[in-house]
């Protein structure tokens, strides 16, 4: 199992965010303005992680966000408070993830 804990250190990691927000009563998010704000700051969505589902009037989006440079994406902390104020957003939860 030695080449397996080589192989890993080889392959490129990619640290993100495993992300839910809700969007309040009858808000239409869009999909591409979505990536480009998640582009803008440092992380890119990962194809294929975009789930959606709707209740009592309202979408709830879950994605993961992959960093495009671990050197530059914003923290955690400073994307939460973002959040707080985007237009449309009801709820929202971030975590670690590692795609």
């Amino acid at each position: 199992m030695l080449w397996g804990a080589k192989l890993e250190r080889w392959l490129p990691n990619h640290p993100g965010l495993a992300v839910t927000i809700t969007f309040r009563q009858g808000f239409i998010p869009e999909e591409a303005v979505l990536r480009r704000v998640a582009k803008q700051r440092g992380y890119d969505i990962a194809v294929g992680s975009i789930t959606i589902s709707f209740a009592h009037g309202k979408q709830e989006w879950q994605f993961t966000a992959v960093r495009l440079d671990n050197h530059h994406s914003e923290p955690l902390s400073e994307i939460a408070r973002e959040l707080t104020v985007f237009d449309g957003m009801e709820s929202f939860r971030i975590l670690p993830a590692r795609h």
